[in-house]
């Protein structure tokens, strides 16, 4: 049984690992570069609790569709937990990721959005969630 539960682990973990293979570009989204990716970005919060909103365009070039978003939380350097989050809504705008993070755990906690074809991740947009908590983006 242990065995079968650590297999599961490590293949859902590999499913949705941040590492990049040859082919992937992983761009880091920062408040000064937002504006040329294709996501829009919020974060509001009170006191204990903040709730991402993440707008992704369905597509980047031609042959990259959105493929899925992923939230990875640290205590600090220490590794959580990682989870995919499922999409919400699609609107003109984009298809929509929501989810929310204690502000305990904003420092070096990150969410990914992965485009590429049905086999390969080709692209990677990622964030740290703590550079989008003080201030709303809109592209």
């Amino acid at each position: 049984m242990r065995v079968l539960i650590f297999t599961l682990l490590f293949v859902c973990m590999v499913r949705i690992a941040p590492a990049s293979n040859g082919k992937n570009n992983e761009i880091q989204i920062t408040s000064t570069n937002l504006q040329s990716t294709p996501l829009v970005i919020t974060a509001l919060g009170d006191t204990t609790i903040v709730s991402f909103t993440v707008t992704a365009a369905p597509k980047v070039h031609d042959e990259d569709t959105l493929r899925l978003g992923s939230l990875w939380i640290y205590d600090g350097p220490k590794y959580i937990s990682s989870c995919l989050v499922e999409h919400g809504k699609s609107t003109e705008r984009g298809i929509t990721f929501t989810f929310q993070v204690t502000h305990d755990y904003l420092a070096t906690s990150r969410f990914y959005v992965r485009y590429g074809t049905t086999n390969t991740f080709t692209r990677t947009y990622w964030f740290y969630l703590k550079d989008f908590v003080h201030s709303k983006s809109a592209a």
